[in-house]
């Protein structure tokens, strides 16, 4: 029987991010995130209600040379973009 591996959802603290309103982004940088490797999904949870929210993989941010420079991410449900960015 062959099992199907479940893909790894990577789970961040809200303290960990920065929040702007105007733009409904919250960011951070990835070496703050205790490098984790950042894969299909992203959870965080809210460090003041512990209400979880899924952010699934938009795309790759890179510049002329093709460097990574960030990972963005959304969640349809509030609207709201995730971007990590490559420090």
């Amino acid at each position: 029987m062959t099992r199907i591996q479940q893909p790894t959802i990577v789970s961040i603290s809200s303290k960990l991010l920065t929040y702007d309103a105007k733009t409904k982004t919250l960011s951070a940088e990835h070496s703050s995130l205790g490098s984790p490797h950042l894969g299909g999904s992203v959870s965080v949870r809210s460090a003041t209600s512990g209400t979880v929210e899924v952010f699934v993989f938009e795309r790759h941010v890179k510049d002329r040379e093709r460097e990574l420079l960030a990972w963005e991410y959304r969640n349809a449900k509030h609207g709201i973009k995730l971007v990590i960015f490559n420090d």
